[in-house]
């Protein structure tokens, strides 16, 4: 039992180890070295003459195809938002989209958006603030039950 433990131990280890090693960028390779510039030239060259041809040239065999080095590919895998192990359902603690798409549809609230971001009753039939802005009253739609077919009654 052990030393079962101590290998997924050891594969945990080494597998992110392998991945990123694999991964990695290849090695920078040093630049070369500078040399100085060749003496400056002060005369022209003497001009030469051609040889004659005296018979077609030789067909010669294309050169092999260069092969270059092959490329290290590497998988990335990218998403918006990492939710982890903070998945819930509580309505007011969302720690990610992908969480809050969840419980939208779960979830009904009192007021929803509309395409142009004013708000719509969902389960407030209609509402209504103070002069203040302080209190808001909501009157619910009748007949809105929860998930185990009970009615949602309000007590004040």
């Amino acid at each position: 039992m052990k030393a079962n433990r101590f290998f997924q131990f050891l594969s945990i280890l080494l597998l992110p180890t392998l991945i990123m090693t694999a991964c990695a960028a290849p090695a920078a390779t040093p630049a070369p070295a500078q040399t100085e510039a060749p003496a400056a030239i002060t005369e022209a060259p003497a001009q030469t003459e051609a040889p004659a041809a005296t018979e077609p040239p030789a067909q010669t065999e294309a050169p092999a195809a260069v092969t270059e080095a092959p490329v290290m590919a590497c998988l990335r895998v990218a998403g918006v938002e990492n939710c982890g192990e903070k998945l819930n359902l509580d309505p007011v603690n969302q720690p990610c989209t992908e969480n809050s798409i969840m419980v939208q549809q779960v979830y009904n609230r009192l007021l929803d958006l509309d395409e142009n971001l004013n708000p719509k009753p969902e389960l407030a039939e209609s509402w209504e603030s103070n002069a203040d802005g302080t209190e808001w009253t909501f009157h619910l739609r009748k007949g809105v039950k929860f998930h185990d077919g009970k009615e949602c009654r309000l007590y004040v």
